[in-house]
């Protein structure tokens, strides 16, 4: 890219600035942005992907290499590959010390990354497939098999509540307290619009995705109740009438 609108350069990391920010013929700046793309005869542009792995994920882009570079600084990590997998966000790991459990490198990366950047799907392999060059082969890394929660539906008010506003934000008539926002189909818009009406930040949904964590933050009066929809066991919302 190039024109007015180019900055500068990374404030304080030169050898960014000089790998993103290039001279063109022109004596413009140019912008390297990492997406592939070619003209077409029409001066139309097709679009190809990126260049490097850089992913978008419910609203967010995510290096999966930092994800990876995290992961191999815990010590039972062997190998590791992050990659989007029907889309879900997955790990896939060689640590024969964990015995196939995620939760101690859950742990070890929740005290190093923001929550978007959490894998929520675990694959434990024997080796990663590998191409030809030696590099990991990504095309090659298996989907996630869908895990089926155990369904729990809401024990106290303000989970029923909570429920209440996710069911008509995501247009789905059954959801359990352990259910993650985020692989029912939530993603940021409706994340702010959810967290709009429990008068909470953003944050606070992508830290605590599921009704069971969020009702252990959210205080039952931080939010209007006569502002949440009720939803008919047709599946229908039925808006709240309003008062004179």
């Amino acid at each position: 890219l190039s024109g007015a609108g180019i900055t500068r350069g990374y404030h304080n990391q030169p050898t960014l600035t000089a790998e993103r920010y290039l001279p063109s013929p022109q004596g413009q700046r140019l912008y390297r942005t990492g997406d592939l793309a070619r003209w077409r005869p029409d001066q139309q542009l097709d679009y190809h992907g990126r260049t490097d792995h850089q992913i978008k994920h419910h609203g967010h882009r995510i290096e999966p290499t930092e994800i990876e570079t995290t992961l191999h600084t815990h010590p039972a990590t062997a190998q590791a590959a992050v990659a989007i997998k029907n889309d879900t966000l997955t790990a896939y790991i060689v640590a024969p010390q964990l015995n196939s459990n995620p939760t101690p490198l859950l742990n070890h990366l929740r005290n190093t990354l923001p929550t978007p950047m959490i894998p929520t799907a675990w694959i434990f392999l024997n080796e990663l497939p590998l191409t030809p060059n030696r590099k990991i082969d990504r095309n090659a890394l298996p989907n996630p098999t869908p895990t089926t929660t155990p369904h729990q539906p809401p024990r106290t008010h303000i989970e029923r509540l909570i429920a209440t506003i996710w069911q008509h934000a995501l247009n789905i008539t059954t959801i359990g307290i352990h259910d993650n926002f985020f692989t029912l189909g939530g993603h940021s818009l409706l994340a702010t619009r959810i967290t709009n009406q429990l008068n909470i930040p953003l944050h606070t949904l992508f830290q605590h995705p599921t009704i069971a964590e969020l009702a252990e933050v959210v205080p039952e009066n931080a939010f209007d109740t006569t502002s949440i929809p009720r939803l008919k066991r047709t599946g229908r919302v039925e808006q709240p009438k309003e008062r004179n």
